[in-house]
């Protein structure tokens, strides 16, 4: 009923049903918002926000703890039994003093908020305002989420959390007071410059939307120009002697119109240093992105060229087996007519028949070597006194027998084909005749 776009705890039920524990720890500070509202809550659910969260009808602004922190300094812890060393972010809450503690995450959830530690209980008000944003992902936290077991290895990290934050705390006082000399606490200082910054940039765009100079309050203008800071010696004169306010209203008017001129001319400068920044961010962005694609482009040749050469490889090596099989089959046929070699005492281009095939064919042939010889010599009787040519041709009888010997070398022969003999010509003759010389050897061989 109190905030129509939230769910809250009403402050009663909220004070009957939290924790004793949570009491104990709250006594020194106020209830944080995030106790009893879920929009707070869900604001600083998530270490690294990475979704969108609705409420009743309205999104949820999620923020980033680390990010709203003043005087951020970093530290490391080693748990053991630990591979990692889990980062340490503390830092000044710039909303309020009266928030402070530990704020402690599991796997980028929240589980325990504003924890205090050893050191912040103390009365002589340590480590106020002050914030510790810690990942525990090696702790197992209670079935609610809402507090981790207790362990060893909790209590431990609470004990060395709290040295750090202790650290932490004097590093920053000391050098506080050394650089300004100030007797101001420092998160009263911090608290009080995010409040008066963003005050007066809230009254700056007011008065801009309206147009009007004298509506400017005197103390919007003192906290824009100096928000929360102690200032000494000359600056602080200097200061109050911009700022004072003048009993002339005219002198008065120019001051503050000086002042307003002064603020834009500040936020002009800071605008338009901005936009340098993105374009040239812009500018990186877009080389930076025509450079990925050109390597994209040359990846893809490159992968092209390799497909090439795989399949270059691949055709070659094909070659290659095929080769290899035609060598081996090469190197069989050798063997075999080596072996086949050595079993014959003559090797000849045809085939050898048995002893009695051998001793008929020369019966055969030398009848047809003594034939030949009796017709060659009747012809040359016959023919004497002419020239005997390829070309011419010859009796039928000489004929029919060159028929006769061709069909017997055909027997011996089986390559030989008669069709492309010319039986007038004395190409049978000289085929016979090596036939002849052959066979002679053979017997010559075998005797």
């Amino acid at each position: 009923m109190k905030d129509p776009y939230d769910i809250r705890i009403p402050i009663d039920v909220y004070e009957n049903t939290r924790e004793p524990k949570n009491q104990q720890n709250q006594t020194c500070m106020s209830v944080p918002e995030s106790e009893y509202s879920l929009r707070a809550y869900s604001s600083i659910l998530y270490l690294k926000p990475r979704m969108q969260i609705i409420i009743q009808g309205q999104k949820v602004e999620t923020q980033f703890v680390t990010k709203s922190l003043a005087k951020v300094l970093k530290d490391t812890y080693k748990p053991r039994n630990y591979n990692k060393k889990i980062t340490i972010t503390f830092g000044y809450n710039t909303k309020t003093k009266e928030h402070y503690g530990i704020m402690m995450y599991n796997k980028n959830r929240l589980i325990k908020a504003y924890e205090c530690v050893a050191c912040q209980r103390r009365a002589n008000s340590t480590g106020v305002g002050v914030i510790g944003v810690i990942e525990c992902n090696h702790l197992k936290p209670t079935h609610n989420k809402q507090d981790f077991d207790s362990t060893d290895e909790y209590r431990r990290i609470m004990l060395n959390v709290g040295y750090k934050l202790e650290e932490y705390w004097k590093e920053v006082r000391f050098k506080h007071q050394k650089n300004l000399n100030c007797t101001e606490p420092i998160e009263n200082i911090v608290t009080k410059r995010a409040l008066g910054h963003s005050q007066g940039t809230m009254e700056i765009k007011k008065v801009r939307r309206k147009g009007s100079v004298d509506s400017i309050p005197d103390s919007v203008l003192t906290s824009t120009a100096s928000p929360g800071m102690c200032n000494s010696g000359n600056d602080a004169n200097e200061a109050e002697s911009e700022i004072a306010p003048m009993d002339n209203s005219d002198d008065h008017s120019k001051v503050q119109q000086k002042q307003i001129n002064h603020i834009t001319q500040t936020s002009s400068e800071d605008q338009l240093n901005d936009k340098v920044l993105y374009l040239k961010a812009m500018v990186e962005i877009k080389q930076l992105q025509q450079k990925l694609l050109e390597q994209e482009k040359a990846e893809k040749e490159l992968m092209g060229k390799v497909d090439v050469l795989e399949a270059d490889k691949y055709t070659l090596s094909t070659c290659c087996n095929s080769l290899q099989k035609d060598l081996e089959d090469i190197k069989r046929e050798n063997k075999k007519v080596k072996l086949s070699g050595k079993g014959q005492s003559v090797q000849t281009d045809f085939p050898i028949a048995s002893t009695e095939e051998s001793a008929t064919t020369s019966t055969e042939a030398s009848d047809l070597r003594r034939g030949i010889d009796l017709q060659f010599g009747t012809q040359d009787r016959r023919g004497s006194g002419q020239e005997n040519n390829n070309t011419q041709l010859c009796s039928p009888r000489l004929r029919e027998l060159r028929e006769s010997v061709g069909r017997l070398l055909a027997t011996l022969v089986p390559a030989l084909d008669l069709q492309q003999v010319n039986h007038d010509s004395e190409d049978i003759d000289e085929i016979l005749n090596q036939v002849i010389n052959q066979i002679s050897m053979t017997e010559a061989a075998s005797t």
